[in-house]
């Protein structure tokens, strides 16, 4: 790990009250393996105006790195700016107990499949805003698992397949896993086949049950980007299928804008294998 040159903290994160800002900002980007200024309004709470000075001031201190938009399909001018904490931002945060859970398993320099990982990560961010402490991340699911979980290299690996995502939402009646899949390319009838009927195993077999001590039922999310997509992964459904719900974003395809928050992704109408809508809270 990357040690900072001077361990006393910038003048900025001294002062406690003119902290708290540049803090809450700094562990949003903990959280999250990349993150973007339309996002960050939401999950801090924030307006944009006051994110520019406290994100310019954590950027000059070396704390976040602002990171090209190009490679995300983005304009460089128009669009949100993408930035992710530094080593030494991790570090801060770390030596004063400050490190927030993460909400996402991406590791540091992983740049494969840039659009797809950023839209993982803002599809998650859509689904804390729009839950708030109903949403449980992914780094609280694992706190909470056996010691035999948490001890595995790649807890979110079953068989061959890494689980995009992972949390648990907590509703009024129950709480309810989310095994979050974004898919925005077709892989062939082949690969989908297999992929649900993995899925399929996993939760009718309660492996994920006995992997993170838990007893709530779990439900697939797909998030595709049109519903002609969603309409060919539905017709790929293994035969006990009724975990599976789906949605189509246009706004995470190909795009010429950057996506806004969605948290009415969530909230809104989901679709069955059969075509049947249906709302998160009607699952439990």
């Amino acid at each position: 790990m990357r040690r900072p040159r001077n361990k006393r903290a910038p003048t900025f994160l001294r002062n406690a009250a003119a902290s708290e800002r540049r803090i809450k900002i700094l562990q949003a980007h903990a959280r999250y393996r990349y993150i973007d200024t339309k996002h960050l309004t939401l999950l801090t709470g924030l307006h944009y105006k006051n994110l520019v000075e406290p994100i310019r001031e954590l950027y000059d201190a070396g704390l976040i790195n602002r990171l090209e938009n190009n490679k995300f399909g983005r304009d460089r001018l128009k669009d949100p700016q993408v930035s992710e904490i530094t080593d030494v931002g991790w570090e801060y945060l770390e030596t004063n107990n400050a490190l927030p859970t993460r909400a996402d398993w991406l590791g540091a320099g992983n740049y494969k499949n840039p659009v797809h990982n950023l839209d993982l990560c803002l599809a998650t961010a859509s689904a804390e805003i729009a839950f708030k402490e109903k949403f449980i991340a992914w780094g609280d699911v694992l706190a909470r698992a056996p010691e035999p979980t948490r001890k595995l290299e790649h807890p979110y690996v079953f068989g061959h397949k890494v689980i995009d995502n992972l949390f648990v939402l907590d509703f009024p009646k129950d709480y309810v896993c989310i095994f979050l899949e974004l898919d925005l390319s077709n892989h062939g009838e082949k690969e989908y086949r297999e992929k649900y009927e993995l899925l399929s195993n996993i939760i009718y077999k309660g492996e994920y049950k006995r992997r993170f001590g838990m007893a709530m039922n779990a439900y697939v999310l797909t998030i595709t980007d049109s519903p002609g997509r969603m309409q060919n992964l539905q017709s790929y459904m293994p035969a006990r299928n009724n975990c599976f719900l789906f949605k189509a974003h246009p706004e995470y395809g190909k795009f010429n804008k950057a996506p806004a928050p969605a948290p009415e992704m969530f909230t809104d109408f989901w679709f069955n294998a059969k075509g049947k809508p249906i709302k998160l809270e009607e699952i439990v």
